[in-house]
């Protein structure tokens, strides 16, 4: 009896020390998009990627967007669902809604110049790829590459 008890307090302490985070990464983001000639909007953040082993995530971003004449405060979470099909590396990536902070004051329509969120119609794909030790890229089919730092051994 007791040998199964131990059992039991092992398998409990086994699943509750096992991560639900499967992947996680940093990086800073420059985009500029050009929406018109000689006019542009730039997006600078500091961003932060969560992959959960049950197939969802978020992606935070932390930063300002700068179009000719104002400058906004962003500072949003995208949950997305992710899934490798073909187990080949390439992920999809459909974000489920956007999680706005009080602070981020960036229009609606600046935003969607970069990401449309919130709407499942709208996949993404991308490409994770470990490049060294904890370094990884993430590469978009429509979007720069981006490298990131892991606390992932």
């Amino acid at each position: 009896m007791l040998l199964v008890i131990l059992m039991m307090v092992a398998l409990v302490w086994v699943y509750l020390s096992l991560s639900q985070v499967a992947f996680k990464c940093y990086s800073e983001l420059n985009l500029k998009k050009e929406t018109a000639p000689s006019h542009a909007i730039e997006l600078q953040a500091s961003t932060s990627f969560f992959f959960y082993r049950n197939g969802s995530g978020f992606v935070k971003f932390t930063g300002t967007v700068d179009d000719s004449s104002s400058q906004y405060v962003l500072n949003r979470m995208l949950p997305f669902k992710y899934s490798d099909l073909d187990n080949d590396g390439i992920y999809t990536i459909n974000f489920t809604a956007q999680k706005i902070r009080a602070i981020d004051d960036v229009p609606e329509d600046l935003w969607s110049k970069f990401i449309e969120t919130g709407n499942d119609n709208m996949p993404y794909y991308i490409n994770l790829e470990n490049i060294s030790k904890n370094i990884y890229m993430i590469n978009g089919l429509a979007s720069p590459i981006m490298v990131c730092s892991s606390e992932q051994n």
